[in-house]
């Protein structure tokens, strides 16, 4: 059984070849490390920070199958907007992935993460 875990990472002000996206063994007790990043993808500054800004709940990949659909390939080319990005790998040290040096430390953008897991039987872990 695949699970599939796509994850829209965003901090509204800073951001505090191999096949890459194959499949990854569930390992218990073990920080998932390997993803594949795609952004930044800049949003509009908006001066109200009790809300999310302008454009963060837009599914950017509707042209693509839509978020929830979407298989990432390294190296696989994305248009949002007027904005062409590429998905790259990102390995991180330990539990804690920093998005400043992954993909930016500007402020008003976000990234999309993405992996696969596979689970030998179906479960909570």
């Amino acid at each position: 059984m695949k699970i599939k875990y796509f994850l829209a990472l965003i901090l509204s002000l800073s951001f505090v070849g191999q096949a890459f996206a194959q499949s990854q063994q569930l390992v218990l007790n073990k920080w998932i490390t390997d993803w594949l990043l795609l952004g930044p993808v800049h949003l509009k500054a908006d001066k109200n920070e009790s809300k999310f800004l302008p454009g963060f709940n837009n599914d950017h990949l509707s042209k693509y199958g839509g978020e929830a659909k979407y298989k990432a390939k390294l190296g696989k080319k994305v248009k949002i907007g007027d904005e062409a990005f590429v998905w790259k790998e990102f390995s991180a040290k330990d539990s804690v992935i920093s998005l400043d040096e992954a993909v930016s430390k500007e402020s008003y953008v976000f990234a999309y993460a993405y992996t696969e897991i596979h689970a030998e039987e179906p479960g909570n872990y």
